[in-house]
Order: structure tokens, then sequence, then C-alpha cells
């Protein structure tokens, strides 16, 4: 989508981001964080026992953050949701 909208290829458009030191494009990874994070969310909003709202709140706060450091251009690990996809 990037690469169509300044009018290059994809390619093209990955070995510029590597020079500039951007190593790999974080869309995928936000998508995935976004998808189990509404996920988690819907199931705490259903649930009725406090345990499992409260370990459904946990894992919401921990992907938030994990949201929040991909945007920011950080770095994180989401191969665990990625083996759950």
């Amino acid at each position: 989508e990037a690469a169509k909208k300044v009018g290059v290829s994809a390619s093209s458009l990955t070995r510029v981001c590597q020079k500039l030191g951007i190593p790999e494009w974080p869309y995928r990874k936000i998508k995935l964080v976004e998808a189990k994070l509404h996920k988690v969310t819907a199931e705490q909003q259903q649930t009725e026992c406090e345990v499992l709202r409260d370990v459904f709140s946990t894992e919401c706060e921990d992907l938030s953050a994990k949201l929040h450091k991909l945007v920011q251009g950080e770095d994180c690990d989401v191969s665990a949701l990625e083996e759950e996809a």
C-alpha cells in the first residue's frame, strides 16, 4: 500500500527503508496486535467470571503496550500471536 501511494515498487521501498535503518515495515505486526486486542477485549466484555476478566484485563494491557511500542517504531516480539493466528 505504501509503495503504491508514493508510486514506487514494493522492493524499491524496501531497499530505501533498509538504507534508512528501517529493517522491516511493522504494518503486519500492528494489524496482528490490533486484531488480538480486539478479540481479547470482546472476550473480556462477554465473560461473567471475575477471574477471567482480570486475566483478560492483564492481556489487554500487555497487548496495548506492544501496540504502543510498534507505533513508536520500536520492535517487539509478536511470535506467540502469530502462532495463535
